[in-house]
């Protein structure tokens, strides 16, 4: 007889336990089966929080970068706004807070703090040769801001002159900013031949404060006429001084000096 489970042979009157194993033969043994490995499932919240985790890395790798461009933009668009507006505190304020949130913006950081400084009185250190050259920019770059988001001057012209031999003055012009305007407010001065100043109809002095009223829409045209403002025959243009633009919502903006002596000088 052998071992039930080292398959030796038993010796003889030692059949109920096998002497070399220590097994008895009245034991029942389990065969042995080879069982196969079974991946665990993922459990339902360990799948979120993988989702989870995927979705800030992309939020920080894709979408705050993008919001981050998109804010300084926005904040760039109100710098210049508020040199066009030559407001000194605001631009300040918006200088700072971009040095403080976009530090590694050095070229919008050098262009706000040259804005700052010109409206300031104050010159920027530039090297030799590029100054004016960068000064012609700035000046182009306040005319196209002008001409694009605030209003443009269509024609400056003569009416004929009245009965009582005074001189009209026409303006043509269109509301290029996007929201409407309430009021305009022209200072004028009406040149000879020579380019000297010619004073008022009845008057001494020499420029003309003109306001024309009634609101006009963003993209609309319209024409400003004033009446006997100098007596015909001796005026031969009319200077643009300045130009101040009210809105319908409050707000107001004056035309830089340099827009007014590169545009109507």
């Amino acid at each position: 007889m052998n071992c039930r489970r080292c398959g030796r042979e038993l010796p003889e009157g030692d059949e109920k336990a096998c002497p070399y194993c220590g097994i008895r033969q009245d034991t029942y043994i389990v065969p042995r089966t080879q069982s196969k490995y079974t991946r665990p499932k993922m459990k339902r919240g360990t799948m979120l929080s993988v989702v989870s985790v995927a979705l800030v890395v992309f939020i920080v790798a894709v979408l705050v970068p993008v919001l981050r461009n998109l804010n300084r933009g926005i904040l760039m668009e109100k710098i210049e706004q508020a040199y066009a507006d030559q407001n000194k505190e605001t631009l300040a304020i918006l200088l700072a807070n971009l040095k403080r949130s976009y530090p590694a913006s050095g070229e919008e950081i050098d262009d706000a703090q040259e804005m700052l400084d010109s409206l300031l009185g104050k010159s920027t250190p530039q090297p030799d040769g590029d100054a004016d050259k960068i000064r012609q920019q700035q000046i182009q770059h306040l005319i196209d801001t002008a001409q694009d988001s605030i209003l443009q001057i269509l024609s400056i012209s003569f009416m004929e002159p009245s009965p009582q031999g005074t001189l009209h003055l026409s303006i043509e012009w269109k509301n290029t900013a996007e929201k409407a305007v309430s009021e305009l407010r022209f200072s004028v001065e009406g040149l000879d031949a020579s380019g000297a100043t010619v004073p008022l109809h009845d008057k001494e002095a020499t420029r003309a404060g003109l306001t024309v009223t009634g609101e006009v829409a963003a993209g609309k045209q319209s024409t400003a006429t004033f009446l006997d403002v100098w007596d015909s025959g001796r005026v031969e243009r009319a200077k643009l001084v300045s130009i101040v633009v009210e809105y319908a919502d409050g707000s107001a903006v004056t035309l830089p000096q340099e827009v007014m002596d590169a545009l109507y000088n």
